[in-house]
């Protein structure tokens, strides 16, 4: 039975996920905005009576980032231009081909540097490029320089982390254990690292050294990896904030998971109980030494007369974006471009990021529409030191020499595509291209492929192809389920959505243009462009990544099964479910 890349599903998860991953696949910024692609660019507040008093003298930022296939975009307000928005950075890399990059970010004490991690959305579809497949830079928010680590992180929610200085931590699994990586932002370098047993998470400066959550234990790690345990929970603490007095704050689940405890532990083990309220309805945030206590509700379930005096209560969405003071929370950010339906994104062309802001005490909105322009591109896009260097040759993980076609040996022409590939249909085949589907027949297919319905007549020839005529499921006949029933719609869009962004070929062509497959590590290289390594390819094929049967060993099926996956986004439909 063809399976995904992504493999190994758990369905429940893919009924909760399915719906969120149909309205709004691949969002690289935690907000859902209310982007309107016809609104007129204002890039500030213009009624600037309705900001907070003191905004001229303040030293408030607002640090965000969005994505498209341009790169990362990290966008800076700040309170003393009315919040004028402006790009630090664009975070790329050279060779990579995404149709939207991904990533989250900190900001250090100073408000004045961010350490920022960012990667292709595919590198989630992969387990080690979700572990240990995102880059890492730190960007100056003030002039725009970027500093790229050599080093490949974790994608996971809490990466990076920062402290109250200029310091932060990356992460990611080291065979049974976890590494730390405190980086000096100051510095632009890599100041440290630690290899502990276990897997730790949500890990940031603190102290001395490094505080992380561990199974049901906040723990304080030294620098040679000794780990001391400061508190135990109830449950698995999470986003860990450092505050300005040796107190730490984190978020844990209570024991019957319905409510969430926001509590404070110091280096010498006190731990007290300051806020509490439904799961999902408080947050923690912070920069600088200062916690906020997010979330509309949160003041009904926050003891104030113990808060610390770093921390503060806003009245705002729980999931909003806080600056560096709290004067002001973002609601949404997005550009538009990843809703199902939505506009696609254009190749080579930042688009326009729409920011939804809230004032906290006042309840005063603003919308911003921002249009992304880094202040030195060429800084964000050039190569990380975290991918090797160009290999000199002859190695195993080098490319062999393209096949030559030649009926005069003195004029040799070279083929386009790859002979010596793993994958069963090339890439780069004029005569095996994939036809772009628009959201809408992808949902028509789904629709009608999970009804065994999917009987669209393909003419012998189809697209360009030599393949004989077919219908989808008559190629693939759907499989019966135990017990009865058929696989729910949402849930199969939910999977192709998760996959591929509801592509079939590559995002470079529009819907209704053919172009080279979407692919899944067909070069085994994890996204370099300097080697290649056949031995270690993936080969997903199209809108539904589906691997099972196309290596070129495979004999699972016939050659124009093969080819129908890779060039029909409803035969693929129809192989996947």
């Amino acid at each position: 039975m063809p399976k995904s890349r992504r493999g190994r599903i758990l369905l429940a998860g893919a009924v909760s996920m399915a719906v969120m991953a149909i309205a709004a696949p691949f969002a690289s910024a935690s907000l859902p905005g209310s982007f309107d692609p016809d609104a007129a660019p204002t890039d500030r507040v213009t009624d600037t009576s309705r900001l907070p008093d003191g905004w001229q003298q303040s030293g408030d930022r607002m640090v965000s980032y969005d994505g498209d296939s341009t790169g990362l975009h990290v966008l800076v307000a700040d309170a003393r231009s009315a919040y004028r928005w402006r790009t630090a950075a664009t975070l790329s890399e050279p060779g990579i081909d995404t149709d939207q990059w991904i990533g989250q970010s900190c900001v250090t004490g100073s408000g004045d540097r961010a350490i920022v991690v960012y990667a292709p959305r595919q590198a989630v579809n992969d387990q080690q490029g979700f572990q240990r497949g995102a880059f890492a830079a730190v960007v100056n928010l003030v002039n725009g320089t970027v500093t790229k680590l050599p080093e490949l992180v974790s994608m996971a929610y809490f990466n990076p982390g920062c402290g109250d200085g200029e310091k932060a931590v990356l992460s990611r699994p080291e065979g049974n254990g976890t590494q730390l990586l405190t980086i000096d932002a100051d510095q632009g370098k890599v100041a440290g690292r630690q290899t502990v047993a276990g897997e730790l998470t949500s890990a940031v400066p603190f102290g001395a050294g490094i505080a992380a959550a561990t199974g049901d234990a906040v723990v304080s790690v030294d620098r040679q990896g000794h780990l001391r345990t400061l508190t135990r929970a109830q449950g698995t603490p999470f986003r860990l904030v450092p505050d300005a007095h040796d107190g730490l704050a984190y978020q844990v689940p209570t024991a019957d998971k319905k409510k969430v405890q926001v509590r404070r532990v110091t280096e010498a083990g006190s731990d007290k109980l300051l806020a509490s309220g439904l799961l999902g309805a408080l947050s923690l945030r912070g920069t600088g030494g200062h916690v906020f206590v997010t979330g509309k509700d949160a003041q009904d379930d926050v003891f104030g007369p113990d808060l610390p005096k770093s921390w503060k209560i806003l009245d705002v969405p729980a999931a909003s974006e806080v600056s560096t003071t709290g004067l002001l929370a973002l609601t949404g950010v997005g550009n538009g471009a990843g809703t199902a339906g939505g506009r696609k994104t254009t190749t080579g062309t930042a688009l326009p990021v729409g920011i939804d802001a809230l004032v906290p005490g006042t309840g005063k909105t603003f919308e911003f529409r921002v249009k992304p322009k880094a202040q030195k591109p060429a800084e964000g896009s050039e190569q990380s030191p975290a991918l090797a260097a160009p290999p000199t040759g002859g190695s195993s993980g080098t490319r062999k020499p393209d096949a030559v076609e030649a009926t005069d040996p003195d004029s040799p022409v070279h083929s386009t595509t790859d002979p010596d590939r793993s994958c069963a249909v090339t890439r780069n085949d004029p005569k095996l291209q994939s036809l772009q589907p628009s959201p809408a027949m992808v949902e028509w297919a789904t629709d009608l492929a999970v009804q065994g319905k999917l009987e669209v007549r393909r003419r012998t020839g189809w697209n360009g192809t030599d393949i004989p005529s077919y219908t989808p499921q008559g190629l693939f006949p759907p499989v019966a389920l135990k017990g009865g029933g058929r696989v729910p719609a949402q849930i199969m869009l939910g999977v192709l959505s998760q996959e591929s962004n509801l592509l079939q070929a590559t995002s470079r062509a529009s819907a209704g243009e053919s172009g080279n497959f979407v692919q899944g590590r067909y070069y085994g290289n994890g996204g370099s462009v300097h080697t290649i390594n056949w031995s270690a390819a993936d080969c997903g094929y199209g809108i539904a990544q589906v691997t099972s049967g196309m290596a070129r060993s495979d004999t699972v099926y016939t050659t124009a099964q093969q080819d129908a996956i890779t060039v029909d986004y409803a035969a693929d439909i129809a192989a996947g479910l």
